[in-house]
């Protein structure tokens, strides 16, 4: 276990960042500790913790939602979102696209040139085998949706008429595709520009899938690696909102955050 030799001061950073939305693990990351350790210093120094709601608020404030079902939300947000996700992904403007590309970059300059070159050799590796075998991730998830009898296709195309789309896996029974997104579409590690690139397709797809009808489940790699802790956490998380797609088509957009 990593241990605590911080000063004052970045006791107080931490507790700032804790403040401004962070969560103890994107804090822990920054300075080389584990959430628990984080936890400890916000309770010595009088920070209120946040719940699961707050936390999800945080993140909706800051362009952010990691595991999310609609019944769990408040319902202003749930409107704001199922109301409005159409055309803000359509319709995104070029300060959206940079705001989503600043995101990205601040994840990207936190970690360490060690922890960015692991994420770089990992990113093109998993590239290069995710060409021949198809991605680990949407090994498990084919496995889970067996598992489950959910019925499925791979690389499916001419979802969308005249648009030359390719889903990684799509739901025809719950009219819904899975979206397995690796690091290079929140990290700059090609390149700023071709990050901006991605993005920019990405917001796209989601506004041509969802204006069609379509519930879209993004799974979000934002490190370079994928353990079996967070293989158990997709399972269960594919568990959990399949239903929900069926009875809840308000929310077309859910994603799980692999960090």
């Amino acid at each position: 276990m990593p241990k605590s030799t911080l000063t004052d001061e970045q006791k107080q950073d931490i507790c700032r960042r804790y403040q401004e939305g962070e969560s103890t693990y994107e804090i822990g990351q920054t300075f080389n500790l584990f959430s628990t350790q984080i936890v400890r210093i916000l309770k010595k120094n009088n920070v209120p913790l946040r719940d699961n709601k707050e936390s999800n608020l945080k993140k909706f404030e800051r362009g952010r939602i990691a595991t999310w079902e609609g019944k769990n939300l408040p319902e202003e947000m749930r409107l704001n979102i199922s109301k409005g996700q159409i055309e803000y992904w359509d319709k995104a403007s070029d300060e959206d696209l940079e705001k989503a590309s600043q995101r990205g970059k601040e994840i990207w300059e936190k970690r360490t040139p060690a922890e960015r070159e692991a994420v770089v050799e990992a990113a093109k590796a998993g590239l290069e085998k995710a060409k021949r075998e198809g991605s680990r991730i949407e090994k498990v998830v084919r496995l889970q949706l067996i598992s489950l009898g959910v019925k499925y296709e791979r690389h499916k195309k001419s979802l969308i008429p005249n648009q030359n789309l390719e889903i990684d896996i799509y739901l025809p029974e719950h009219r819904a595709v899975i979206e397995v997104d690796g690091p290079t579409h929140f990290l700059p590690i090609f390149g700023q520009a071709r990050l901006e690139n991605q993005i920019k397709r990405d917001m796209k797809k989601n506004g041509l899938l969802m204006g069609y009808g379509y519930v879209i489940l993004r799974i979000k790699m934002l490190s370079g690696t994928f353990t079996l802790v967070d293989e158990v956490n997709v399972k269960n998380w594919l568990k959990d909102v399949l239903p929900t797609v069926i009875t809840d088509r308000a929310n077309k957009l859910r994603e799980f955050d692999i960090s």
